[in-house]
């Protein structure tokens, strides 16, 4: 699998979507980067949920928006 490299620390770029204050939030390297407002997190299916009270672990920018996407229906 092919990662995208930080230029600071040579490791592979991570991304996690997560609820934060019942909306998604987007984490790159464990910093908030972006949230997506319009998504509400008490209006998703109980998996949905789970999945981002733990967090969804992606590999690349085409993951989250693919993920985005399925959750803004």
């Amino acid at each position: 699998m092919f990662y995208m490299q930080n230029k600071n620390n040579n490791l592979p770029e991570s991304y996690i979507l997560k609820s934060v204050n019942n909306v998604v939030g987007l984490y790159k390297n464990e910093q908030l980067i972006k949230v997506y407002e319009n998504i509400s997190v008490n209006t998703l299916p109980l998996t949905d949920k789970d999945n981002l009270l733990s967090g969804i672990k992606l590999n690349s920018l085409d993951d989250v928006t693919a993920i985005i996407e399925d959750l803004d229906g």
